[in-house]
């Protein structure tokens, strides 16, 4: 497989327009890796609050007397964690997606022609039912192929050698929202038994425990990806045509 890793130094040469096309992430990637932080400590929280809850319906279903005001409680408190940590999640992938289509744009400022996508599909591509299984870590082996100053122009860029950061991420990523997936099917069954009360509960504990690291894995991937099209940037040399 040809690996289109050559040594580094040297400049790459592109046409002034592409050159002037580019526009850095550093700054956008600093906010994204602080919400993902922030949506892996919300996440620590939930999964402390999943299990109390869990313990409290445990001793509902044992049989032991519980007051409706400590019930209402633990409802407030597993509510509030939750919609805490649904809108950190809902604003960081919009952010994720921006970072996504503006690192994408910046490609033909490194000269890397013909990639498989477009900017476009760096968006879309996590939004189509199905296809967003497997077309993000598509995008994204594209997106760190490209960014990565060790890999210089020239037909064999894509096939250059991946982190395995990720494959790691994204596969944390699928197995997060499989296991929350569970949950929803049995929040829409609108049953309050308390053995249903029960097994949603655990399927909740397990996707906040699942989102810690995916969360920490997809800052990991947007800092190293910042890291490169930096890099990558002081290689570049502006060219007439």
């Amino acid at each position: 497989m040809d690996d289109a890793r050559t040594p580094a130094e040297g400049a790459i040469h592109v046409p002034l327009s592409d050159y002037d096309a580019y526009r850095p992430i550093r700054e956008l990637s600093h906010w994204l890796i602080i919400f993902l932080i922030g949506i892996a400590v919300l996440s620590v929280a939930s999964f402390g609050s999943g299990l109390l809850q869990l313990r409290l319906l445990e001793q509902i279903q044992a049989g032991v007397q519980v007051t409706q005001d400590v019930v209402e409680a633990h409802d407030d408190r597993y509510f509030v964690t939750a919609m805490m940590e649904l809108g950190s999640m809902v604003t960081t992938g919009i952010l994720f997606l921006t970072w996504m289509r503006r690192a994408y744009n910046n490609l033909p400022a490194f000269g890397m022609r013909d990639p498989a996508y477009s900017p476009g599909w760096a968006v879309w591509g996590f939004l189509i039912p199905f296809l967003n299984i497997i077309r993000p870590y598509q995008v994204m082996k594209e997106l760190w192929r490209a960014s990565d100053p060790d890999v210089r122009p020239g037909p064999g860029w894509v096939t250059a050698r991946v982190s395995p950061l990720v494959g790691w991420w994204w596969g944390m990523y699928l197995t997060m929202n499989f296991v929350a997936s569970l949950g929803v099917r049995i929040a829409l069954k609108g049953s309050a038994d308390v053995s249903d009360l029960r097994a949603l509960t655990q399927i909740d504990v397990a996707a906040s425990a699942l989102t810690i690291p995916a969360a920490v894995l997809a800052a990991g991937v947007v800092r190293d990806i910042m890291v490169k099209q930096a890099q990558k940037r002081e290689m570049t040399v502006p060219t007439q045509g």
